[in-house]
């Protein structure tokens, strides 16, 4: 062989002696690389786990942050009811205490809560309180209802207000305050510049009594809220009310519900409202609206642009003639919420209220409960929700609904696309009505809050509803609560909702569910992370049922509160609780 040909073979070898070198080595680098890759992926792994550990951890974190809020708001209101079995602080004791010693105990508090107390009978004790007062920072909110503060109590408390600028909230409900006592509030008030809601309901405010509040009002800048409902005041009572508030632009919501309010009273609020500018909300339920009554408001309703609620309910507008209130909301251009409840309301009136509907764009809620509606003012009704495109809020409950009935709201809901909340409790509602009910529900996909409280709804009535649930994906909330529901209606309901990823709150309390019924919602709370609350109150809730729920709440990271309460635990959860045993879910509430 030449040498030529040796030497290139000898260069050959070199080369393939390098290369084998050189790819023993990169074998090595990824051997070394893919056990780095896969270090690195078990510590994404980890990382991931981690993430999703803290992750859950935040959560609950987060749910007892909020629980404690509630906690602390609880811990924030100093309350004192000599008919509270269990309050720490006894009416003796308090009254005992100085003036210091009762600053120490209220200066963390921003909500003073003194109720069903004699102060007429311990003039001394008030004069501390309110001394007390002049030196605390916090509280913001004063409920001294139904005290018997007399002509001096109030005095003392008005003294105080005249030149304290911290109170926002004033409750003087149920004191019997007339007159007297009226003039010395009066004067505060207007020195006052921190009130914003005032609670005068159930005293004894007349003519004179009015006359001094309005005068008051006539300065005040910052009582945008003010309750007189149930006490003594007739058509010139609102005379020197309206007078005083006519130039107000702060106030913006009225009671003067239960005061026997008749046509000229009512003459004269109607009057008032036709030009105001500022009013958004007044109630004048539990009064006697005639006709001709109704006619004075509906004229003002033509005219007003701010009102956004009006509650007429129960005033016994048992009326043929509804036109005029209809025609009023046909000009109407600010009325969102209308209550005409407990009105016994005959079907040529939902007749009118149901052309309105038609054609009115703003109603967004709508009260029509406890009417005793027939076949036929449904039928009016259900043909105006085929059309109505802002109604949001229906309430029908105590209707006395039936199978008829309820099969012709159902084909109207149907065609409806706007309705979010429908209330049909306390109906007759049977098995037929929740065939009609779950037809609706499996093409109607806008209702997320359904009420079906109270309706002797049996196993066989929920099995059919519940097949819906299987289909729809939007329904939030179901009031299930005062049926004859048992276990096995729980388990069909439970496995309906079970991939069912829109319900957040079902509400089953007050029906007769066993063991296995509770074992089933304990399971759904484990399988659907959808869901955020479940009423449970009205049962006897065991040890065994404790545990198996606390966990389940352990491994539903979205689930938000459970609300228990002490009555429906047994002795030894009673024990856990008081123990504060560490175990227990921070999810759930002790009431």
């Amino acid at each position: 062989m030449s040498r030529k040909v040796i030497n290139i073979l000898v260069d050959k070898n070199f080369i393939i002696s390098n290369l084998k070198n050189l790819f023993n080595d990169w074998k090595e680098y990824l051997r070394n690389s893919k056990d780095t890759i896969d270090e690195g992926v078990k510590n994404i792994i980890h990382l991931n786990e981690d993430f999703l550990t803290n992750k859950s951890k935040i959560k609950n974190h987060l749910i007892l942050i909020k629980n404690l809020n509630k906690d602390i708001n609880n811990l924030l209101t100093f309350s004192l009811n000599t008919k509270s079995s269990n309050n720490p602080y006894s009416f003796e004791n308090l009254y005992s205490m100085n003036s210091l010693l009762l600053n120490y105990y209220t200066k963390n508090y921003s909500e003073l809560k003194f109720t069903d107390l004699n102060f007429s009978e311990k003039k001394f004790y008030f004069n501390s309180l309110i001394e007390n007062l002049k030196f605390n920072n916090t509280i913001e909110r004063l409920i001294l209802k139904n005290n018997a503060l007399d002509e001096d109590c109030i005095k003392i408390l008005s003294d105080f207000l005249s030149n304290s600028h911290k109170i926002k909230f004033l409750d003087l409900s149920k004191n019997n305050i007339d007159e007297l006592s009226s003039k010395h509030l009066s004067n505060a008030l207007s020195l006052n510049s921190s009130i914003l809601d005032i609670d005068l309901s159930y005293n004894l405010l007349n003519e004179e009594a009015v006359k001094y509040l309005s005068a008051s009002l006539k300065v005040n800048k910052t009582i945008n809220k003010i309750d007189l409902s149930r006490n003594k005041i007739n058509a010139k009572s609102l005379e020197y009310f309206f007078e005083g508030i006519k130039d107000n632009k702060s106030l913006h919501k009225i009671d003067l519900s239960r005061n026997n309010l008749k046509e000229k009273e009512i003459e004269i609020i109607s009057a008032f409202l036709k030009d105001n500018k500022t009013i958004l909300k007044i109630d004048i339920s539990n009064n006697i609206i005639n006709q001709e009554a109704l006619e004075f408001l509906s004229e003002a309703l033509k005219y007003n642009k701010t009102i956004l609620q009006l509650d007429l309910s129960n005033n016994d507008l048992n009326l043929t003639l509804f036109k005029n209130l209809s025609e009023a909301m046909n000009i109407n251009t600010s009325l969102i919420f209308l209550d005409i409840s407990v009105n016994n309301l005959e079907e040529n009136a939902i007749y009118y209220i149901s052309e309105t509907l038609k054609v009115n764009e703003k109603i967004q809620k709508l009260n029509l409960s406890y009417n005793n509606f027939n076949e036929k003012a449904i039928q009016f009704l259900s043909e105006a929700l085929k059309i109505n495109k802002s109604l949001k809020h229906i309430n029908l409950s105590e209707n006395n609904l039936k199978e008829k009935e309820i099969e012709i709201l159902s084909q109207a809901l149907v065609e409806n696309t706007n309705l979010e909340h429908l209330n049909l409790s306390q109906n007759n509602i049977n098995e037929n009505s929740a065939i009609f009910l779950r037809d609706c529900l499996k093409i109607n996909f806008s209702i997320k809050q359904l009420l079906l409280s109270n309706n002797n709804i049996n196993d066989d009535s929920l099995n059919i509803i519940s097949e819906s649930f299987h289909i729809n994906s939007f329904i939030e909330m179901i009031d299930l609560s005062n049926n004859k529901l048992t276990e096995k209606s729980i388990l069909f309901l439970c496995e309906n909702l079970k991939n069912n990823y829109s319900i957040s709150e079902i509400n089953i309390s007050f029906n007769s569910i066993n063991d296995k019924g509770f074992i089933n919602l304990f399971s759904l709370i484990i399988k659907n992370k959808s869901l955020k609350r479940i009423d449970l109150l009205g049962y006897h809730i065991n040890e065994k049922n404790f545990r198996i729920l606390n966990e389940a709440l352990n491994i539903n990271p979205n689930y938000e509160n459970l609300n228990l309460t002490k009555d429906m635990l047994c002795k030894e959860v009673l024990e856990l609780v008081h123990n504060k045993t560490s175990t227990i879910n921070p999810k759930i509430n002790f009431l």
